[in-house]
């Protein structure tokens, strides 16, 4: 292409000098009393400085434009590079919301395991409950059992005294019989074989003695059974204050086991708690939740059942009970005064007994 239609072509107007002529052209011409014709302006063209050879540099691409302003389109590098930062921050907050549910359900879980302990401490209270009204119950059945054993035996003792004053009282008319029978035989000896007066009273001495005697014998057997049953009603009393005795004991050491078994079970469940919610350190972030205790003086708690213990208890009544025996005050059933009678001193010859020499 030669200079001269490169000059032509450049010469040639624009699209829009086109358009503005051809408006010009549409537009009525001003009246001649108002207007005068204006001259046309002179245009000078300055041929560019250009190479004689075609240009063969890069185009460069067009500017991105901002959207928004003008309602233009977005690059694909910042359309890119928006996307990435959405999905990251969407990825970010989806992490944040994970890792908050993560919290709360944590905290949810170390709640339901305090609850747990909690509830496992009341039932510890029943149970203990359960185990005292069983030690009590078994005391009351035992003492009741030893005391009904105690009365049969004391019935058993008073029974022996009884049995023991009508023997007595067999015993002590038996011996009156043979005193008379005895005193009659003696007499009808001493008749039949010509005794004077003073074998007469010597006979009859002879069975008082005799029947003084026996009736001593049946003296001393009666106190001596009588003693015998007393001293058995006081080992009975002993025996029996003795193993009421073990009996409370017994169950007082049963009582303190039970409570120190509780209170055992009730420190190790307190630890147990305090321990759970001190391992649970959620607190209150962008992706946590805080973990609120339930039970903050748990510590104190388990503190105090440590150091606690069960007391036993004295019972100063175990010596008395209803239908306690007392010793037997018991009185011979037949006195006769014969066989308390002291002779005394050698016997003496009946007036008239002495026979004189003539």
């Amino acid at each position: 292409m030669g200079l001269l239609d490169y000059f032509k072509d450049y010469m040639k107007p624009t699209p829009t000098q086109q358009m503005a002529n051809f408006a010009n052209a549409l537009r009525p011409a001003p009246p001649a009393s108002i207007a005068r014709p204006v001259a046309a302006p002179k245009t000078v063209y300055t041929a560019p400085k250009v190479p004689w050879g075609p240009s063969v540099a890069a185009t460069p691409a067009p500017a991105a434009r901002a959207s928004g302003g003008g309602g233009g389109g977005v690059s694909p590098q910042v359309a890119a590079q928006n996307a990435a930062q959405a999905k990251a921050d969407a990825a970010e907050a989806k992490a944040k919301k994970e890792a908050k549910d993560r919290s709360r359900k944590e905290n949810e879980a170390t709640k339901a395991l305090v609850d747990q302990q909690v509830s496992l401490s009341g039932a510890f209270g029943k149970q203990r409950d359960t185990k005292l009204g069983n030690i009590s119950k078994s005391y009351t059945a035992s003492d009741s059992n030893l005391l009904k054993g105690y009365s049969q035996a004391l019935g058993g003792l008073r029974s022996s005294a009884k049995d023991n004053d009508k023997s007595e009282g067999d015993s002590s008319f038996q011996n009156i019989a043979n005193a008379v029978r005895e005193r009659g035989d003696i007499i009808g000896e001493i008749g039949n074989n010509g005794g004077g007066e003073t074998d007469m009273l010597r006979g009859q001495l002879a069975a008082l003695r005799n029947y003084s005697a026996n009736q001593g014998e049946i003296n001393r057997s009666f106190f001596d059974s009588l003693s015998s049953i007393n001293r058995s009603i006081s080992s009975l009393n002993v025996d029996t204050t003795t193993s009421r005795s073990n009996l409370w004991n017994q169950s007082e050491s049963d009582r303190e086991s039970a409570w120190a078994n509780y209170y055992n079970q009730q420190a190790d469940t307190w630890t147990q708690i305090t321990n759970i919610e001190n391992s649970n350190n959620n607190t209150a972030t962008d992706s946590s939740e805080a973990y609120k205790k339930t039970q903050a003086n748990s510590g104190k708690k388990a503190a105090s059942f440590a150091g606690s213990s069960y007391t036993k208890k004295a019972n100063t009544k175990l010596d008395q009970w209803s239908g306690k025996g007392a010793n037997e005050n018991r009185k011979l059933n037949s006195v006769n005064a014969a066989a308390t009678v002291n002779l005394g001193g050698p016997m003496k010859r009946a007036e008239g007994a002495t026979l004189r020499k003539w």
